[in-house]
């Protein structure tokens, strides 16, 4: 891996989302992706809520940023982030204990520095719980593969 010379874009902007449940109608996946920080993505009360964002290609991973819910921030909590090649074939990037803080800017940097992957996963493992996010930024450069 050799470090380009530009500074890492936000590559999960506007990108594909998923998410366990949607509460109501109105926060749906793709708002964690929309590059505004007064919208949210917000599932149902779930044993494990988990978001994803497919970034599309596979890129070096240097950092992921999540831009916690303007109130009730105490609910992100006990969060994975997993980073893979493939749904199926994920791999730890960073915990976060929490609990947050309503409208809290948290900065993960993957465990060995960068993190090669396609599919960035954020689940809470204690549940049931509601996973509401305002934004999820990914940082990293492409591996052209």
């Amino acid at each position: 891996f050799n470090l380009p010379n530009e500074i890492p874009e936000n590559v999960a902007l506007r990108k594909p989302t998923q998410q366990s449940s949607t509460a109501q109608f109105d926060f749906p996946s793709f708002k964690a992706v929309d590059g505004l920080t007064h919208t949210i993505s917000h599932t149902d009360l779930n044993v494990s809520p988990y978001l994803w964002v497919d970034l599309e290609i596979i890129y070096n991973i240097i950092r992921i940023e999540i831009i916690n819910r303007a109130d009730y921030g105490n609910r992100l909590h006990d969060l994975d982030i997993t980073v893979g090649p493939r749904l199926d074939y994920m791999s730890m990037c960073a915990h976060f204990i929490g609990p947050g803080n309503d409208g809290e800017h948290l900065v993960f940097q993957c465990k060995g520095w960068y993190k090669d992957g396609r599919f960035v996963k954020m689940t809470i493992i204690k549940g049931p719980e509601y996973l509401q996010l305002a934004e999820v930024k990914v940082f990293g450069y492409p591996t052209f593969e």
